[in-house]
């Protein structure tokens, strides 16, 4: 797990983990966190929607990962 703040990239050794067997692994930033634009975090009702945003774009992606 990552820590408030944290980048996206702190995960990165994990997802590599995870590709070798042929996983695909999406990292992202919540907004308000590391590169990702915003003024604050909401500890929840901004960070589900970005979570959501993902899961989203995921489905539309996942073809393309084959």
């Amino acid at each position: 797990m990552r820590g408030v703040r944290a980048s996206r990239t702190a995960m990165q050794a994990r997802a590599v983990v995870l590709r070798r067997p042929g996983f695909v692994a999406l990292l992202f930033d919540f907004q308000a966190h590391s590169e990702s634009p915003g003024r604050h975090m909401t500890f929840e009702r901004l960070e589900g929607l970005d979570a959501k945003a993902t899961v989203a774009f995921a489905a539309r992606s996942a073809s393309g990962w084959v």
